[in-house]
């Protein structure tokens, strides 16, 4: 959450130890924290928050230029 909320202090996460910036084409997260609450499957895309459901994962994937969009998109399971 500190570096959540220093990114809307002028970017201020930037200076942070914990901010790494690398190019990369794909960047795949698995998560792994059980239970009902979001609170630790929270990540915050183009400043949206997006909450991942349990043992859930999400990608984040490079475009080519002028293909930029935010697609959320999910597995519906049975």
């Amino acid at each position: 959450m500190k570096v959540m909320g220093a990114a809307y202090q002028k970017g201020s996460h930037v200076q942070l130890p914990e901010v790494l910036y690398r190019q990369i084409n794909t960047l795949q997260i698995n998560f792994k924290e059980n239970g009902e609450d979001w609170k630790w499957r929270r990540c915050c895309i183009d400043g949206k928050i997006v909450g991942i459901e349990e043992n859930g994962w999400m990608k984040v994937e490079m475009v080519n230029r002028g293909e930029e969009a935010v697609d959320v998109v999910i597995e519906a399971h049975p």
